[in-house]
């Protein structure tokens, strides 16, 4: 199911409404460094491992530049993983699929359904299962979780967590984006 997730245009344009929103906060916020007002300073990605055709506005990553010391500022982002080039959702879902053993998640059949590499696989695979239980951001996140979420099934306890509230499917999927982008979560 979550893999077919991935191709709807409508996920990823969920993910960049939440993006909008981080980004006004950040705004909000003013300049980290000297305090001074925040502009906008979007530029072009190649987002990759989406077969959908994305328009124009989901193809730009939302930054921030202060208008005083000229210091560019990154809000977090749903629509990508930190500064990975690939689709955020993607990451979580070909790992995740994976995990679960789901019909349809061979290495092979994911590399040919998203056009990744085995080498990007076996990173992605190393990320969820080395870097990112240690990271800042997991340890700032976990304590909003249950117990049952556990550090050595990432990333597939952390969708299953929200599959339970929103059901498996775009939702979920789209709450478990924001979760790791920082956004607040509402259900709806």
């Amino acid at each position: 199911m979550y893999p077919h997730c991935a191709r709807r245009a409508t996920l990823h344009e969920g993910l960049r409404r939440i993006d909008e929103e981080l980004a006004a906060r950040a705004r909000e916020g003013g300049c980290p460094h000297c305090g001074g007002p925040l502009d906008s300073a979007t530029w072009q990605r190649k987002p990759r491992g989406c077969e959908v055709d994305l328009p124009d506005d989901l193809r730009r990553r939302l930054g921030l530049c202060c208008r005083r010391c000229r210091r560019r500022v990154l809000p977090p982002s749903a629509v990508f993983l930190g500064r990975k080039v690939y689709l955020g959702g993607i990451v979580l879902i070909s790992i995740a699929s994976r995990q679960r053993q789901l019909t349809g998640s061979t290495a092979r059949e994911l590399r040919a359904m998203f056009g990744v590499s085995a080498q990007t696989l076996a990173r992605w695979l190393s990320f969820w299962s080395e870097d990112f239980p240690v990271s800042a951001l997991w340890k700032r996140l976990r304590g909003r979780l249950s117990a049952a979420v556990r550090d050595d099934g990432l990333p597939d306890a952390l969708l299953a967590q929200f599959d339970q509230r929103w059901g498996p499917g775009e939702q979920a999927l789209a709450a478990c984006s924001a979760f790791l982008a920082g956004a607040r979560i509402q259900a709806s």
